[in-house]
C-alpha cells in the first residue's frame, strides 16, 4: 500500500513534511534543550559501540534509566545533554538524551568494552571514565540540519565524545 503522502508530494515536499511531523511530535512529547544548555555529541558507528547503544536503549525502555560513559575528561554534568550520531554518514540523525545522574567509574557495566572503539590513538584509559545516566529520550535532529544551523562543515564528523555547538 502506498502512503497517501507519496501520491501528493514531490520528494522535496515529502522530506519537508516528514521533518515537520517529526518536529511536531518532538514538541508534544519530548523535553528540548534550551539555547544555553551544554550539549556533547558522539558518533556511534563501530559494531561494538552500536551494540552498547542498543543495550542502553533496551535498559532505558525496560528500567526507565540507562547509562553511558562520560567524555575523556569527565566534564559531562547532570543537566547537560549527550547526542548520539546514528546511521549512514549522509543521512545520520542525532538522538539527544539529558543527563540526570553521574557516578564514578566503579559503576561501569561489565559488558562495556574495556578498550577504545576506534583505532585512533587514545592516551587515556577508558575505564577511568565516569558513568552518566539518562531517564528518557529527548528530541532527534538530522545531523545535516545540525551542521547547517551551527556552521559546521558539510563533511564534519566528530571523533570521540566532544562538546558541540548547540543548534537550539
Amino acid at each position: 500500500m502506498v502512503h497517501p503522502i507519496n501520491k501528493i508530494y514531490s520528494n522535496k515536499q515529502r522530506k519537508e513534511y516528514q521533518e515537520t511531523q517529526k518536529n511536531q511530535h518532538c514538541l508534544s512529547c519530548c523535553i528540548l534543550p534550551s539555547e544555553t544548555d551544554i550539549i556533547y555529541i558522539v558518533r556511534i558507528s563501530s559494531p561494538s559501540a552500536v551494540n552498547d547503544y542498543r543495550i542502553m536503549i533496551k535498559r532505558l525502555e525496560e528500567n526507565g534509566i540507562a547509562e553511558w560513559d562520560s567524555d575523556k575528561q569527565n566534564r559531562i554534568s547532570v543537566g547537560d545533554w549527550l547526542g548520539f550520531i546514528l546511521g549512514d554518514t549522509h543521512k545520520a540523525t542525532v538522538e539527544l538524551f539529558k543527563i540526570v545522574d553521574k557516578k564514578s567509574c566503579k559503576h561501569r557495566p561489565s559488558h562495556w568494552n574495556s578498550k577504545k572503539y576506534t583505532y585512533q590513538k587514545v592516551i587515556e584509559d577508558v575505564n577511568k571514565r565516569q558513568v552518566i545516566y539518562f531517564s528518557e529520550k529527548g528530541p532527534e535532529i538530522p545531523w545535516n540540519l545540525w551542521k547547517k544551523k551551527v556552521n559546521y562543515s558539510e563533511i564534519y564528523m566528530p571523533r570521540g565524545t566532544i562538546k558541540a555547538k548547540n543548534p537550539y
